[in-house]
């Protein structure tokens, strides 16, 4: 035992005030690791009408696969720059590549999901995921969610989700949309555009509407597509499980 007490040190807990609104946190602008943030858009009570389909994709699709870890953790702060990996290690059943498509807009093919989609989002065109079963199974990742809605998506269709990932596009503002009859993603080709009829305000827990699928030469087709029960949900730990 020592001679004296120990040191006690310096205090290092700052309490924070009762009102911080007036508080601003400042960020150096040209960071690649710390970006702030603002609140996301509020829907502005239009359908989304005539959404490109900007991947389809295929077989087992993780997190990891939507938003690759490794070398891009080291932007985890930072989402815009995160979100360049956005679908990396996707495969596109529209060409069989992991990570790359066809730009609608400009007709380019072979390019980076992710430029593709901050095109869109730069034309202001919303656009449209489609997965396969399971989709987002794997790890909790909420990047795998916030890019999406970063870049310009609007909603993901998919044969099923994995629940904590369905979850988390929900509490983002994307709709996560479950084919009634699986076999419809096999009827969503390369080029084509999406709409949903009944949208918004208008969805309830468990609700189904229509999702019509076209191409400029192809007469239009409708899949019913159903959301799933969002009522208020129980936490438990870092993931939310349902009552």
């Amino acid at each position: 035992m020592p001679a004296r007490d120990f040191d006690h040190g310096h205090a290092t807990y700052i309490a924070p005030p009762e009102d911080g609104s007036g508080i601003e946190i400042k960020v150096d602008p040209n960071s690649e690791r710390l970006q702030v943030m603002q609140p996301w858009p509020a829907w502005d009570g239009k359908d989304f009408l005539d959404m490109p389909v900007l991947i389809k994709t295929k077989g087992k699709t993780t997190t990891d696969h939507i938003s690759p870890a490794g070398y891009w953790l080291r932007f985890r702060g930072h989402l815009d720059k995160f979100s360049d990996n956005m679908f990396m290690g996707a495969i596109n059943a529209f060409n069989g590549e992991a990570g790359k498509g066809i730009d609608v807009l400009s007709g380019e093919k072979d390019q980076p999901i992710a430029k593709i989609a901050r095109h869109y989002k730069a034309q202001g065109v919303k656009w449209v995921a489609v997965g396969d079963s399971n989709y987002g199974e794997g790890s909790s990742r909420e990047h795998a969610a916030l890019s999406p809605r970063l870049l310009g998506g609007a909603a993901v269709i998919a044969r099923s989700f994995a629940r904590i990932h369905e979850s988390n596009l929900k509490k983002q503002g994307l709709l996560a949309l479950t084919f009634q009859d699986p076999a419809d993603y096999d009827r969503i080709r390369a080029g084509r555009s999406a709409q949903s009829r009944r949208v918004g305000r208008r969805w309830r827990p468990a609700s189904r509407s229509n999702a019509a699928s076209s191409t400029p030469t192809a007469r239009t087709r409708d899949a019913c597509v159903s959301t799933t029960p969002s009522a208020p949900r129980s936490w438990n730990g870092s993931a939310r499980a349902r009552p």
